[in-house]
């Protein structure tokens, strides 16, 4: 596996955009499919019979969480996706992504740390983390230290 750093990561984002035949929803889609065949890999149950819990960020990180859970649930999976972070800060393909999950009955619900949405997530079989992506710089703080 190789790692590159941030400015790197952002870089080849914006040269496959521009350069590539591809928009940047469309890179979203792979990035989420890429995260449902990891979850397939590292289930042992059918996914049928498994939920997932999604934490999703504003961003295009989390739109790629929202990606992923609708093609979860498209695969058998119990689904709940979990925005972490102001609604009003959807990035435009992540609210795109919203519409899309919510088309296939699926909510983007608020996280609020309830009892419920804990419960949930300690029963489910795959935990995704698409809060913070490339962009991070700065020390993580409330919602998002609280779900870390």
């Amino acid at each position: 596996m190789k790692f590159f750093h941030t400015s790197t990561i952002k870089k080849l984002d914006a040269y496959t955009i521009e350069h590539e035949p591809i928009a940047s929803i469309d890179l979203m889609e792979r990035a989420a499919e890429g995260v449902v065949k990891a979850a397939l890999e590292l289930l042992p149950r059918r996914p049928g019979k498994c939920r997932a819990a999604v934490f999703c960020g504003t961003g295009n990180n989390g739109g790629d969480g929202i990606a992923a859970a609708r093609l979860l649930a498209g695969r058998g999976f119990t689904v709940r996706a979990f925005l972490v972070g102001n609604r009003e800060k959807l990035s435009r393909d992540a609210a795109e992504m919203e519409r899309r999950l919510v088309a296939c009955g699926i909510t983007l619900e608020d996280y609020a740390g309830s009892a419920d949405q804990l419960a949930y997530t300690a029963n489910a079989g795959v935990v995704i983390d698409a809060m913070l992506g490339t962009g991070l710089n700065n020390p993580v703080k409330g919602k998002y230290a609280e779900v870390i």
